[in-house]
């Protein structure tokens, strides 16, 4: 087989575990609206738009807190519109995505045995 049969097979897993933790912190949150669809479609539109928005702003803004900043409220606004929810909600959301997303990198390092210096691209 081909390697980049693996590669978006391995895509795709991530971003269904994304949208799967999305729809937990949803939940969580208190948003009733939430559905597994709604949340995975937001998880790939955030997957596109994060890093394009971070490099177009990035031509005007030095990167630092400032450029932080804007793209991280353009993500809270993006969680809010689209799960109907206020800023308050869309932050939490996006903090309980972050901390699930974490936790199973973690998990993820320690089970393989990559290690955390690895996966973070430190030279072993």
């Amino acid at each position: 087989m081909h390697v980049w049969i693996y590669a978006a097979a391995a895509i795709l897993l991530v971003l269904l575990a994304g949208g799967f933790y999305l729809f937990a912190a949803a939940k969580l949150a208190g948003i009733e609206s939430a559905t597994f669809g709604k949340c995975f479609a937001i998880n790939i539109a955030l997957a596109i738009v994060f890093p394009l928005v971070r490099f177009l702003l990035g031509l005007i803004f030095s990167p630092g807190v400032l450029l932080f900043a804007i793209t991280f409220a353009i993500n809270l606004w993006i969680l809010a519109k689209f799960l109907d929810a206020n800023w308050g909600k869309a932050f939490l959301v996006a903090l309980i995505h972050f901390i699930l997303t974490a936790l199973t990198i973690l998990l993820f390092a320690t089970v393989t045995g990559f290690g955390l210096a690895a996966m973070l691209g430190a030279a072993v």
